[in-house]
């Protein structure tokens, strides 16, 4: 990997890393003179903290460090991305942090966690709500309306996904 290529957060990352940086097998980070780091919790629920870098205050992922910090230049390559085996983002303990590929990423979820995602991932407009659900059964079993009917009705762009909703006991809330 070049390192001119990286995004700037990855070579601010390791730049932290040279610097002394580092993630325990607790996933604690210190600094280079031992002082725990306090951490944060961003928008996507990871732990980050701030580094300054090339005149820019960057944010660092402590799951992204700790994984820098055993594999290496593997992170970079195209398609891999950092995974948490116990589906926790907080838990940046070494022993949970692993690479791979997202359909390595998304096996490491439980089956309802892998339902539950497609489900909002296949309803980009809206999410569904127990009324709704209630209204696409009665409509598909009382009237007979297709899956392809249903779909466009809900905003439903995954056959597998309306299978969910009509067959599954639990239903998506707002």
């Amino acid at each position: 990997m070049i390192y001119a290529e990286l995004s700037l957060s990855n070579k601010a990352m390791i730049k932290a890393y040279e610097k002394g940086f580092k993630v325990d097998q607790e996933g604690v980070v210190t600094s280079s003179t031992g002082t725990v780091r306090k951490l944060r919790i961003d928008t996507r629920g990871y732990k980050v903290f701030n580094f300054g870098f090339e005149s820019n205050k960057v944010v660092i992922s402590v799951h992204r460090l700790q994984a820098y910090q055993k594999y290496k230049e593997a992170l970079f390559v195209p398609g891999i991305l950092v995974r948490h085996l116990d589906s926790n983002p907080l838990n940046n303990r070494s022993d949970n942090i692993t690479i791979g590929s997202p359909s390595d990423n998304m096996m490491d979820k439980t089956q309802e966690e892998r339902v539950k995602q497609a489900i909002i991932s296949s309803t980009p407009n809206r999410v569904l709500i127990d009324e709704d659900i209630k209204e696409l059964r009665r409509l598909r079993n009382e009237e007979g309306w297709s899956y392809l009917m249903l779909m466009d009705k809900y905003s439903v762009t995954s056959k597998g996904s309306m299978w969910e909703f009509l067959n599954r006991k639990y239903v998506t809330k707002k």
